[in-house]
């Protein structure tokens, strides 16, 4: 399976960024990936937001297992 086609999925992303005191705020969100960028479901104004734009950048990760093989 190529990138394309994993990210065609409807998988759940763990969205992760720095708090201004280092401790780190992880949580799973929806997106959506338009073959170039992802678009992230956020509530404007949420924890997550107003981390992230503070921060200036945050971190995604995406993993799923089909049977004994594992894809990131």
């Amino acid at each position: 399976m190529n990138r394309g086609e994993l990210l065609a999925q409807p998988l759940v992303a763990v969205f992760a960024v720095a708090r201004a005191d280092g401790r780190v705020h992880a949580t799973p969100l929806w997106f959506y990936w338009d073959g170039r960028d992802f678009n992230l479901i956020v509530e404007r104004g949420s924890p997550r937001h107003r981390l992230a734009a503070a921060a200036g950048r945050a971190a995604i990760c995406i993993e799923t297992v089909d049977g004994d093989d594992v894809s990131l």
